[in-house]
């Protein structure tokens, strides 16, 4: 009896979910933070690089950005990030699903003693299935949040790969 209720025990505790993710909060000074980053590269090189004051510079990296290849991968492993994040919320939602079909068949008058003529019938088959997880233990809760997590790392490769490329275009 005692082994059972330490089963059982066991099992509840098991089925407890982990905390949620906190992060971390640091004090920085205003003139040390980072600038809220822009969805396109060309608003974020523009506003920076026009305040340098060298047009040149300037219309160089405008060109560098829009036709940079490690650029544009970065901007779709953004935007693949995204979507899997909009597909993770999906499981908040009940899932529906339908299905259907037909079947035509011929038998053989010979195939069965007694029957004088071919007999034909037609079969048809539909379905509709409904579920729904109730998230008590927070799967689809912490999938979401994880998710959100890998898109805002996607983001922030993205502005990484911005920002070598036009450090390195000013640099040379």
């Amino acid at each position: 009896m005692r082994k059972r209720w330490m089963v059982v025990g066991l099992t509840l505790a098991g089925c407890a979910g982990s905390p949620s993710f906190t992060p971390t909060t640091v004090s920085v000074a205003p003139a040390y933070q980072e600038q809220p980053a822009a969805a396109e590269a060309d608003t974020v090189t523009a506003g920076f690089w026009q305040s340098v004051g060298d047009t040149t510079l300037t219309a160089l990296i405008v060109q560098a950005t829009q036709g940079n290849l490690d650029l544009a991968a970065a901007g779709a492993r953004v935007r693949a990030a995204s979507a899997n994040r909009r597909v993770a919320g999906f499981d908040y939602l009940p899932t529906i699903t339908a299905s259907g079909s037909f079947t035509s068949q011929r038998i053989a008058a010979g195939q069965f003693p007694g029957l004088t003529s071919p007999v034909s019938y037609d079969l048809y088959d539909t379905g509709l299935d409904a579920s729904w997880e109730v998230d008590l233990f927070g799967r689809v809760r912490k999938s979401v949040a994880a998710r959100t997590a890998l898109r805002d790392a996607a983001a922030f490769d993205r502005d990484a790969v911005l920002l070598n490329l036009t450090a390195e275009l000013a640099r040379s």
